[in-house]
């Protein structure tokens, strides 16, 4: 019985630490991070901002090319 009342102390002690932590992020960041794009979240991590899209392979114009007339 004793085991399971510490089971459930420490779960509840790790979901208010949770809590904390997304509060946290939101005061700093402004969103919630369970409601962001995974892969930009990623990219921001690692320090880099997601790519343009990878040109076409058979080495047509890619579609930023074509948004803006380049060829």
């Amino acid at each position: 019985m004793t085991m399971t009342m510490v089971a459930r102390a420490f779960e509840r002690i790790g979901d208010n630490a949770v809590d904390i932590g997304e509060q946290v992020a939101f005061v700093v960041e402004g969103l919630y991070p369970e409601f962001g794009d995974r892969a930009a979240r990623l990219a921001r991590q690692q320090g880099r901002a997601p790519g343009p899209a990878a040109p076409p392979a058979d080495g047509g114009p890619s579609p930023e090319d074509e948004a803006t007339g380049a060829a």
